[in-house]
């Protein structure tokens, strides 16, 4: 899964800004860490959980 996750990182933009998130906000903190031992520049914000993400942008949590 990490190699898988590192290849993905290879075709985003470096330079661009990044709202990280995930269920419980563990895994945001670990991809930020690894977007940064890749290279990343642009502003990385950890948004913790989906609960707190969709708190701080405003928007409302959808699951079907």
């Amino acid at each position: 899964a990490s190699s898988s996750f590192d290849a993905q990182l290879e075709e985003l933009d470096k330079a661009a800004d990044y709202f990280i998130y995930c269920r419980s906000g563990n895994r945001a903190g670990q991809a930020i860490d690894r977007m940064i031992d890749a290279g990343f520049t642009g502003e990385l914000v950890n948004g913790g959980s989906v609960a707190n993400a969709s708190s701080i942008l405003g928007l409302e949590v959808v699951t079907d």
